[in-house]
């Protein structure tokens, strides 16, 4: 059988470098804050439900004499998305009382839907459009009530802007009226655009069972940020956020309806064609206003432990303080088997 031997020495300086492993100061932690924020707002801003968009009137164009129409805006909704996390860095263990510094930084969700674009930052727009058109008080050309929608996916960074348009063709219609074929066409357009600005919080800690919280704000509008901390006390030191970070933002949007109405009839040199547009009947230039984001993650925290400054460790490692009884036993032994005998 092979074994071993390992002078006295030997396991002094083996149970000194455990020791000193056991006592080194951590490398730096990572606290994940995961922030899934929602928002559904009015199109017209805070209180603006019952907002409505019309108009009437009537028109002419070729040999049909008499177009009347009423067309409008009934609804409005905008909704939005944006999720990451909140990633904070920082030493989880200092070696005495002093200053540390914590750096946080906003990452965000970049997954991928199957179908394409990121699922993270999602803007959606709707708008509740209809018409009615008659032509010669008797024939009706177009009734139509449908929505225009706006769908931008984009990576949720800080800060960021999601935009998007819709100004298809909308709802076209047309009937024969005696010699005649008269038709109307609804022409809605619609912008929407999102301003993520800044996401912006307050940063709480306490010595743990003080009953004492202090506060630093803190505000980030690109990359990490650098906060510093004076834990001027040995022992357990408790970080965590106030409240929910803000998700600072500006939200506008436009629309317009522009009608168009127009006939065919036979000549004797064939068909003409006569159209009118009657512009822009309805709009909104919109003003910005914020949409109002909440999270829908509970917030966690994380701890810092400051040693005391002469050495001893304000709340010891049972292991720390048995490996350093193991050390003194081993260098007692070791005097007493080199000590020179008698005689």
């Amino acid at each position: 059988m092979l074994f071993t031997i390992i002078k006295p020495r030997q396991v002094v300086a083996t149970v000194a470098t455990i020791g000193l492993l056991a006592l080194t100061p951590a490398q730096a932690a990572l606290f994940v804050q995961e922030l899934e924020y929602d928002a559904s707002d009015s199109l017209w801003g805070p209180g603006g439900n019952s907002f409505s968009f019309e108009a009437s009137g009537s028109a002419s164009v070729g040999i049909v004499d008499l177009f009347e129409y009423n067309i409008g805006v009934d609804s409005g909704t905008v909704s939005a998305s944006y999720d990451g996390a909140l990633h904070a860095t920082y030493d989880d263990l200092l070696s005495a009382p002093g200053n540390t510094t914590i750096n946080l930084d906003w990452i965000p969700d970049d997954a991928r839907s199957p179908f394409g674009g990121f699922t993270g930052g999602r803007l959606n727009t709707d708008l509740g459009v209809y018409a009615n058109v008659t032509a010669l008080g008797a024939f009706d050309i177009l009734d139509v009530d449908y929505a225009v929608d706006i769908n931008t996916r984009e990576r949720p960074d800080i800060p960021d802007t999601l935009s998007g348009t819709d100004s298809t063709s909308g709802a076209s219609a047309s009937i024969d009226i005696f010699i005649a074929e008269a038709g109307a066409e609804l022409r809605p357009n619609l912008t929407s655009t999102l301003n993520i600005n800044s996401l912006s919080g307050i940063l709480g800690y306490s010595k743990r069972g003080s009953g004492v919280v202090s506060t630093t704000p803190f505000s980030m509008t690109d990359s990490g940020i650098n906060l510093d901390f004076n834990l001027a006390e040995a022992g357990f030191w408790d970080f965590m956020l106030m409240s929910d970070p803000v998700l600072n933002n500006a939200y506008s949007s436009s629309f317009g309806l522009d009608l168009v109405i127009f006939e065919e009839h036979l000549t004797l040199s064939g068909f003409k064609y006569n159209e009118k547009n009657l512009g822009t009947l309805v709009s909104f230039p919109g003003s910005a206003f914020a949409l109002s984001f909440a999270n829908s993650v509970n917030l966690g925290s994380f701890s810092i432990l400051v040693e005391d400054i002469v050495g001893s460790v304000a709340v010891p490692e049972p292991g720390s303080l048995s490996l350093l009884a193991l050390g003194l036993l081993s260098l007692g032994l070791t005097r007493r088997r080199l000590r020179p005998a008698v005689r």
